[in-house]
């Protein structure tokens, strides 16, 4: 199998030919579209010829707002961007588009993600669950994607925060084009699965690994304090099993996109983080190209 490594770019999107440049400068295989990028009128063709051209992919496109906020209007204008990105991905032949499923409190976190992530007593209830559903299979059928599909990121105070509630939501919503997208360090929310985690990282690939079409890689740490205290951390950094995970992640679909995604570093950590992952990789013979 081949895995595609992705990451940020540092320097914006401009022109085709610019952006599949910093893409190979960075080290990277596959892109992701993020949610705040404006595609420039008549050029999706273009960017994909480029992309395509240089071996590269777009797995992703990023939507990540909040289509079940508990006001209408900010509700509805949601969905409908949502609707706008599965439709871009879609034009764009990307793997997936990702959203998360939002948040019941009304407050916002920051102009980029309003709310989105916001802690909730609600977020988990069945009610939520419900609306979860009935939005996911709004935004699927009204864009009747045939080559991507839409996914929720993990998230262990939203839903889907396991791959036990993904499933479910899997069940009752009924789409075809809905899918996984897989952040599993979300969900490393105990000391329990934080020193286990290699057997949550199989028992995870074993749930949800027909279904998973991109994913983000970074790592995590527990912290001695009076409290449970995790911190996401650069991969290499902290406890995550990476070879377990990197030769389960390997096992998926040919090009499965896998982006880093710690939030962390400047341009360099994140070029030295590409190359520690590729160099685990070379050592368990799994190829990036």
């Amino acid at each position: 199998m081949t895995m595609r490594l992705g990451g940020p770019i540092f320097s914006g999107i401009h022109e085709p030919e610019q952006w599949v440049k910093e893409l190979k400068r960075l080290g990277y295989s596959t892109a992701h579209w993020p949610a705040e990028a404006v595609v420039p009128e008549g050029v999706i063709k273009d960017f994909k010829k480029v992309v395509q051209d240089a071996d590269l992919t777009i797995g992703e496109v990023h939507i990540f707002n909040n289509t079940i906020v508990p006001d209408d209007k900010r509700r509805k204008l949601a969905i409908e961007v949502a609707k706008e990105k599965l439709d871009l991905a879609e034009q764009f032949g990307a793997n997936c588009a990702v959203n998360l499923a939002g948040s019941r409190a009304k407050s916002k976190v920051n102009d980029h993600t309003p709310g989105s992530f916001d802690i909730h007593p609600n977020n988990l209830n069945n009610e939520t669950f419900d609306l979860i559903v009935d939005t996911v299979k709004e935004i699927i059928d009204a864009v009747k994607p045939k080559r991507t599909f839409y996914t929720l990121e993990l998230f262990p105070w939203l839903l889907p925060n396991s791959p036990d509630s993904y499933l479910r939501l899997m069940k009752a919503i009924e789409r075809k084009q809905f899918a996984v997208h897989l952040d599993l360090v979300n969900i490393i929310d105990s000391p329990e699965k934080y020193f286990k985690n290699s057997l949550f990282i199989q028992e995870v690939f074993s749930k949800l690994a027909p279904f998973i079409k991109s994913g983000h890689i970074k790592d995590i740490v527990l912290q001695n304090k009076l409290a449970v205290h995790l911190d996401v951390v650069q991969p290499g950094f902290g406890a995550l099993d990476l070879k377990t995970f990197l030769y389960e992640y390997n096992k998926l679909d040919k090009d499965t996109p896998l982006y880093i995604n710690n939030f962390l570093g400047e341009e360099d950590d994140y070029v030295r983080e590409v190359q520690h992952i590729r160099n685990v990789a070379q050592e368990m013979n799994i190829h990036i190209p």
